[in-house]
């Protein structure tokens, strides 16, 4: 087994053919091969994985692997012809979705063992017919092939147990499917051309139906037949306004009819003895849940944005209830009948507004997640207290709550969000949630005082972005378990010397910290991964960061003070930087030692006209040079391979984009506004080009060459 996937930087693989006894080899994401010609010679190969390997085009060599068994081209737009594949006669496995070049599949009626194909996303097939002949086909994937309108072939399938044919919105006709006998997952998600499903109630073997977004579909009646059905998704099938025929379906153990807002009467759902998933949300023209109180093996009910809905009590019935969403239920007021929920374990409240009184939920001893976010009608949460079992709680923008001191009783407490809580000033009652892990304070402007989270030993994530009124962060030096910590928009703090105690601090955000002038106490944070500074205005000097060594992502965006950056030359596993508007840089050099780049963004650093030292970032493959006005010579970058997005708008400068010819790699390039430009021919040579942006080039007077 050889795992190369991602190698961008390999173009030849002649040097593989020695290993005759590989197995197993994946390549994928190798966007610089483009002859396979070598691997002929691994005769003992069983899976090959090329996905994303967009510079091949012939597959012929591949036609000698006779015992191979699995195939994955996905995602190989450069490839148009499939007939060699038709050699492979043990294969069992082949996807070859997204490979939009395709149009004729005939060459693959010979692959007489295949049991799983893929061709979703391949636009350029019409014609299915050569897939009749595969009678050991077990897994068929044709979604969005658009170009699809008669599936009769599929009917002499007579093994298929799976079939996708999710936004296939050409097929209208589905009676050929009801030949399909052993069928037991039918996805036809998205074809709003299908208005009649009466078909499909031969199908006795079919245990997942997907039917959701078929807008045309209003009499679900001829569904009442498929007695083996355990999965039923109609959600956003809005012409439906009568489920009474599936009260017939007995075995049915999930039923989502969600958005399917012409639904008024649920009474006939109260049939479904062995349902244990409902969907409801958005569902607006129910305004009676009673019927719902026969479901007495429902585990989980979703009826967020019902509107209609202002009675909760029939739902006290359901005994075996684990999981409610009431979320945006805004007339809701009274959540009293919730209190005989003793199975319940998580409960959504989420914009309830009528919502004032909480205290019945104090029952709800099973309760392990409450979201109460966006109530402001809650002020009070000492009920709450009684929730002993509580691991999760989410009251964010609940304005209307003042004191947390019911609180500091949740003792099993790992999650609380109070981001938003205006009116809380006082945090010391939480220093007593000793298991919490997570803790959300964000945009509580009425928070001075830190000092109380200093005893939280088993904190993990702490966020206290936009909290102006903190200045003094030395009380969070205690927190030893601390891996991120967000102190964004905090204007106030000056001083971050207490941080640099953080030793297991894995992300740290300090950016619009506009306070901050000295960075040199983060060196002391050897754990680092990431690390944003941006519009940390105030920096001037970076080379106390030349010391994190396992820094991988790093932003200094907008930091103008920023004028030398060679001291980042120091930081060998950077993957990710952002300098983007950092317009007092004028000299890259010192960029040209990170040998691991990935991503880079120089955008509006109008001070650079040299981009000659990025040519030796091999293993770039985005780019961001958008407004550099200063740039007029984009050859360099012609020597990094893997280059996969380069963005050039606004860059005035460039007249001349024939260098750009040789990055084959390219799936995105970005030249809009660059008024200089004149000739785009030199384009025509980008092959895996998926997205190209030249708007605004008021020199281009013809795009016959470009692609």
């Amino acid at each position: 087994m050889l795992y190369l996937s991602h190698c961008t930087g390999i173009t030849d693989v002649s040097p593989l053919s020695v290993f005759s006894s590989l197995r197993m080899l994946y390549l994928s994401h190798c966007t610089g091969i483009t002859d396979v010609s070598p691997l002929s010679k691994l005769s003992s190969l069983r899976t090959l994985d090329l996905s994303h390997c967009t510079g091949i085009t012939d597959v012929s060599p591949l036609s000698v692997f006779s015992s191979l068994e699995k195939l994955d081209l996905s995602h190989c737009t450069g490839i148009t012809d499939v007939s060699p594949l038709s050699k492979l006669s043990s294969l069992r496995t082949l996807d070859l979705s997204h490979c939009t070049g395709i149009t004729d599949v005939s060459p693959l009626s010979k692959l007489s063992s295949l049991h799983t194909l893929g061709l979703s996303h391949c636009t350029g097939i019409t014609d299915v017919s050569p897939l009749s002949k595969l009678s050991s086909l077990h897994t068929l994937d044709l979604s969005h092939c658009t170009g699809i309108t008669d599936v009769s072939p599929l009917s002499e399938l007579s093994s298929l147990r799976t079939l996708g044919l999710s936004h296939c919105t050409g097929i209208t006709d589905v009676s050929p499917l009801s030949e399909l006998s052993s069928l037991r997952t039918l996805d036809l998600s998205h074809c709003t051309g299908i208005t009649d499903v009466s078909p499909l109630s031969k199908l006795s073997s079919l245990r997942t139906l997907d039917l959701s977004h078929c807008t045309g579909i209003t009499d679900v009646s001829p569904l009442s037949k498929l007695s083996s059905l355990r999965t039923l998704d109609l959600s956003h099938c809005t012409g439906i306004t009568d489920v009474s025929p599936l009260s017939k379906l007995s075995s049915l153990r999930t039923l989502d009819l969600s958005h399917c807002t012409g639904i008024t009467d649920v009474s006939p759902l109260s049939e479904l003895s062995s349902l244990r998933t409902l969907g409801l949300s958005h569902c607006t023209g129910i305004t009676d849940v009673s019927p719902l109180s026969e479901l007495s093996s429902l585990r989980t009910l979703d009826l967020s944005h019902c509107t209609g809905i202002t009675d909760v009590s029939p739902l006290s019935e359901l005994s075996s209830l684990r999981t409610l969403d009431l979320s945006h239920c805004t007339g809701i007021t009274d959540v009293s009948p919730l209190s005989k929920l003793s199975s319940l374990r998580t409960l959504y409240f989420l914009y309830c507004t009528g919502i004032t009184d909480v205290s019945p939920l104090s029952e709800l001893s099973s309760l392990r997640t409450l979201y109460f976010s966006h109530c402001t009608g809650i002020t009070d949460v000492s009920p709450l207290s009684e929730l002993s079992g509580l691991r999760m709680l989410y009251l964010s923008h609940c304005t209307g709550i003042t004191d947390v001191s019911p609180l500091s009783v949740f003792s099993s407490l790992r999650m609380l969000d109070f981001s938003h809580c205006t009116g809380i000033t006082d945090v010391s009652p939480l220093s007593k949630l000793s298991s919490l892990r997570t803790l959300d304070l964000s945009h509580c402007t009425g928070i001075t005082d830190v000092s109380p989270l200093s005893e939280l030993s088993s904190l993990h994530t702490l966020d206290l972005s936009h909290c102006t009124g903190i200045t003094d962060v030395s009380p969070l030096s205690e927190l030893s378990s601390l891996r991120t910590l967000d102190l964004s928009h905090c204007t106030g703090i000056t001083d971050v010397s207490p941080l640099s105690e953080l030793s297991s601090l894995c992300t740290l955000d300090l950016s619009h910290c506009t306070g901050i002038t000295d960075v040199s106490p983060l060196s002391e944070l050897s754990s680092l991964r990431t690390l944003d500074l941006s519009h940390c205005t105030g920096i001037t000097d970076v080379s106390p960061l030349s010391e994190f060594s396992s820094l991988h992502t790093l932003d200094l965006s907008h930091c103008t003070g920023i004028t030398d950056v060679s001291p980042l030359s120091e930081l060998s596993s950077l993957r990710m930087l952002n300098l983007s508007h950092c317009t007092g840089i004028t000299d890259v050099s010192p960029l040209s030692e990170f040998s691991s780049l990935h991503t880079l963004d120089l955008s509006h650093c109008t001070g650079i006209t040299d981009v000659s030292p990025l040519s030796k970032l091999s293993s770039l493959h985005i780019l961001g040079l958008s407004h550099c006005t200063g740039i007029t010579d984009v050859s360099p970058l012609t020597t990094i391979i893997g280059f996969e997005k380069l963005y050039l708008s606004n860059c005035t400068g460039i007249t001349d984009v024939s260098p750009l010819s040789k990055l084959s790699s390219l799936r995105s390039l970005d030249l809009s506004h660059c008024t200089g430009i004149t000739d785009v021919s030199p384009l025509s040579e980008l092959s895996s080009l998926h997205i190209l942006g030249l708007s605004h080039c008021t020199g281009i007077t013809e795009g016959r060459h470009s692609r």
